[in-house]
């Protein structure tokens, strides 16, 4: 009897002393289900989420390609089938017009855009264009001075040579604005290229004086191949005007002095020896946005048989009568670079004087553009 109440007694007296265990069996599989059902829990709130957000990606994706078909509509025209298979409809310009293509940028805190559909780029006011203008000579004309600066004790052909080993760039910064515009090619650089093509075949073919008009670096970076741009709404471009001044008593008659803009003239001058060029410059220009007279020289020499353009120490000059838009004349002035005296080593040197939203005319032989390079070649040439 006692042995058998002892070993009820051990039995009971185990199960008490298993029950720690048992709790904590119990707790374990209680967290191993939690944790099973917080997995579980997790997971269906990412496989939603990821479902909800593919949903609204393919929702996006048709709704843009709703508006872009709408948007790539003309009218009763429809876009070309096969613009939506090129990697940049903004290049092609059949393609372009149907597409948000145009580019915007502030370069000296004025907005300009460049619209892809008319290929020109686009300014709010005249007052603009001539900041743009400004700024970029001003770029450029410290650019070269405080490059040149570094190397003071350098000859022109010794800077020349400084040059090839920097590979130096004198138009780097109309060059940057420019690149600004990714489709935008501005008559700048049309014209450079027919130089270069003209330089190549020793200065036969295209002259590129035969299709610039101002002769300044940035108006034509403004400018599309065409010599067009935008204010506002309304295009453009300088044109060659001739008429004839009024007479003291307001009558015109038709022997009577011819007021002119947008008038210019070239020529060469190749001193002694045969390897160095100069091509003399002397323009007026004027149109809504601004009004201009200038003198320029540039420098050639061939070296290794090759023409290019080469330093040379220069001085150039221009002088005349400028007259307004009803051919009165209006003043006299003469304009020297470097000022008051001196050369600067340039492949090329430019004078000018302007006047923002007016319109100025001279008259044949009154306006004129000399130039000096220092011990090798002077010249004048009058505009007739």
């Amino acid at each position: 009897m006692k042995n058998s109440i002892d070993k009820n007694i051990n039995v009971i007296f185990s199960r008490v002393t298993n029950v720690p265990n048992l709790i904590t069996s119990f707790k374990k599989t209680i967290m191993r289900k939690q944790i099973f059902l917080w997995t579980y829990l997790v997971l269906t709130v990412i496989i939603f989420s990821c479902g909800k957000q593919q949903f609204n990606n393919e929702k996006k994706a048709k709704e843009n390609e709703a508006a872009l078909k709408s948007q790539k509509t003309n009218g009763t025209q429809s876009v070309p089938e096969y613009c939506d298979d090129l990697p940049n409809p903004c290049t092609d310009p059949a393609c372009a017009k149907y597409y948000d293509c145009d580019e915007t940028i502030y370069y000296a805190g004025v907005q300009i855009t460049y619209e892809t559909s008319s290929g020109m780029l686009k300014f709010n006011s005249a007052v603009d264009v001539n900041t743009v203008i400004e700024q970029l000579n001003t770029d450029c004309e410290n650019y070269n001075s405080n490059y040149e600066n570094q190397y003071p004790n350098l000859t022109a052909d010794q800077l020349d040579s400084v040059d090839v080993i920097n590979n130096f760039d004198e138009f780097s910064p109309i060059r940057q604005f420019e690149g600004n515009f990714s489709e935008f090619v501005s008559k700048r650089s049309q014209i450079e290229t027919i130089e270069n093509a003209w330089l190549t075949n020793s200065m036969t073919g295209t002259d590129p004086d035969a299709v610039d008009k101002t002769f300044d670096d940035g108006e034509n970076a403004i400018f599309n191949g065409n010599y067009q741009l935008k204010i506002g709404t309304v295009i453009y471009q300088p044109e060659e005007v001739e008429i004839l001044a009024a007479q003291a008593n307001g009558s015109f008659s038709p022997m009577g002095p011819i007021c002119i803009t947008n008038k210019k003239r070239t020529e060469r001058y190749e001193p002694p020896g045969g390897n160095t060029r100069f091509k003399l410059k002397v323009a007026i220009n004027s149109w809504y946005g601004r009004s201009g007279a200038k003198g320029k020289v540039v420098s050639f020499k061939r070296k290794n048989n090759n023409w290019k353009r080469a330093r040379t120490k220069l001085a150039v000059f221009c002088v005349g009568g400028i007259y307004s838009s009803e051919c009165s004349q209006s003043f006299t002035f003469s304009d020297r670079n470097p000022s008051p005296s001196g050369f600067k080593k340039r492949k090329q040197l430019k004078v000018s004087r302007h006047q923002p939203a007016s319109v100025w005319k001279t008259k044949y032989s009154e306006l004129a553009a000399s130039f000096e390079a220092e011990n090798i070649a002077m010249a004048t040439l009058i505009l007739q």
